[in-house]
């Protein structure tokens, strides 16, 4: 995949790109520009919207809801293209937290767009949130 200008904290490894990301308010402008870039032209205009606000989205909750920084990374392949968020926070969000969160913008907003999404733990520790948008829209 060609990609215009990155930042230098961005590493591209054949379809898949990573961030990673301080926790700054600079943070999810920073994940916005990456992802813009690395996306370029290939997809529909709709389609680069939804994965840039996915990805603003995943990322401002991380850095607003845990103690650190995060990384983004998005992969794509034939069909889709999956936004993640790892953070190293421990604790996953209880069903009552998550629903306030649904009700709210962030998950809500990924909730809506997404073809799927989730919250799982990740391997190396922390959380990982991911949602998957289809590369053309039905």
């Amino acid at each position: 995949m060609e990609c215009k200008a990155l930042p230098d904290e961005v590493a591209v490894l054949s379809n898949t790109l990573h961030v990673e990301l301080p926790r700054q308010s600079t943070a999810p402008r920073l994940a916005r520009r990456a992802i813009a870039a690395y996306l370029g032209d290939g997809f529909p205009p709709e389609v680069a919207e939804t994965l840039l606000l996915i990805g603003n989205e995943l990322v401002t909750n991380a850095i607003r809801h845990t103690s650190g920084g995060c990384v983004l990374s998005l992969r794509v392949d034939d069909t889709e293209v999956v936004v993640e968020v790892h953070d190293n926070d421990v604790p996953l969000p209880e069903t009552t937290q998550l629903e306030d969160q649904l009700s709210r913008r962030g998950l809500g907003i990924v909730q809506s767009m997404a073809t799927r999404w989730g919250i799982e733990r990740h391997p190396d520790g922390g959380k990982l949130v991911w949602a998957e948008v289809l590369r053309t829209r039905p």
